[in-house]
Formats: C-alpha cells, sequence, structure tokens
C-alpha cells in the first residue's frame, strides 16, 4: 500500500463508512487498439457516509483472443479521484498488442462496483462474453446489470446481451441471478412494446 500507508486509517475508511464506490477505466488506444494509456476513475456513491477509499486491485487487460494480461496490486488513492496505471503497472502485462477489453477489480477481490468503456462494451457486443473465467464473468454480468440500475447502460442493450450469452452461460449461480434479473427486466425496464415479445 506503500511507505506511508496507515493501517489504523485504512481501517476506519472501510469500517467506519457505509456505502459502495464505482470505479470506472478511462482506456485511450493507439490506432492499432494497442493500450495508450489507462486511467481508473473512483467515484463516491451518493448513498451512505462515504468518502475513496485505499484499495489495492488487479486490472485484466484482454488480447484479441481474449486471453488475459495481468496487471496486479495496483493501489487506488483516498485522496484522489483519477488514479494513472503508470508505464511500469503496464509493463507488468509483457504485451503491447491490440485490446479487446479491460476489466477492473479482475479477480473481485475489492467491494466495489464496476463500469466498463466503450471498446469492451463493444467487444462484448460484437463477440459475445467470450471470457471463460466463471469468477470473472460472473463480475461482467453482475456489473452490466449494476449499469442498467445505474442508468449507464439502457435496457434494450442488456436485453441483447441476456439473448446473446445467457444461453452460453455454464454456471448454475450465474444462470439463477440472471433469469431473475430477465424477469425485472422486462417487468419494469423494457419498452411497453417488448414487453409482450419477450414473453413469449
Amino acid at each position: 500500500m506503500g511507505q506511508k500507508f496507515n493501517f489504523k486509517e485504512w481501517c476506519d475508511e472501510w469500517l467506519k463508512t457505509s456505502g459502495i464506490n464505482t470505479l470506472e477505466p478511462q482506456v485511450e488506444l493507439h490506432a492499432n487498439q494497442s493500450l495508450s494509456q489507462l486511467k481508473i476513475k473512483q467515484f463516491i456513491d451518493p448513498a451512505g457516509e462515504n468518502r475513496l477509499r485505499k484499495s489495492k486491485v488487479d486490472i485484466g487487460v484482454y488480447d484479441q483472443n481474449y486471453k488475459l494480461h495481468l496487471i496486479k496490486d495496483f493501489v487506488l488513492s483516498d485522496t484522489n479521484a483519477i488514479n494513472t496505471v503508470t508505464a511500469n503497472f503496464l509493463k507488468q502485462m509483457n504485451y503491447t498488442g491490440p485490446v479487446k477489453a479491460v476489466i477492473l477489480n479482475e479477480g473481485d477481490h475489492v467491494y466495489s462496483k464496476v463500469r466498463f468503456d466503450n471498446n469492451t462494451l463493444r467487444s462484448f457486443k460484437q463477440d459475445g462474453l467470450k471470457i471463460e473465467e466463471p469468477l470473472t464473468r460472473a463480475l461482467i454480468w453482475r456489473n452490466m446489470w449494476q449499469q442498467v440500475l445505474d442508468l449507464k447502460l439502457s435496457s434494450t442493450e442488456f436485453f441483447n446481451f441476456l439473448l446473446t450469452n445467457l444461453p452460453r452461460e455454464g454456471t448454475e449461480g450465474t444462470l439463477r441471478d440472471q433469469m431473475r434479473n430477465a424477469g425485472s427486466l422486462i417487468a419494469f425496464f423494457l419498452p411497453i412494446d417488448m414487453q409482450s415479445k419477450s414473453r413469449a
């Protein structure tokens, strides 16, 4: 956590505050779709007595074949909302080719919501969910649905994502959760003209 890490202050950040923060990647790509710059913005949720929190996250960078290239142990600041992933961390990947997706909180070690950059969302729409690791797939499913609840992803976009990827989902818990979300989506979020068609 760094030389100036204060364990008591860190405990107070997590144990004496409430609310969940959101992590959003700010991704810049070169013309060949390789990674040029990566920043992480930490949003303070308006609910609860919340604040920026120091935490250590892993970042998953996925190539054209959806092979994982991992950036480990990047520390998010509790004083700055914008965190730049420096060149030394990017070198951890040992990869400089085209990027299909960037997944923050790879491994789901940190209590937070996660958003996806435009390139990652576009890849999911074009290719479907081709990441195979069940925990990462569950993280993606959960946060895609959360983006609907946060009004960052339209109900029809999530519905199309659901139709494409749910038949190929092999994890029972994820299937159960997404069937429940599908019911809520149809009942409360989809446009009226789509509701009867989706129930057919």
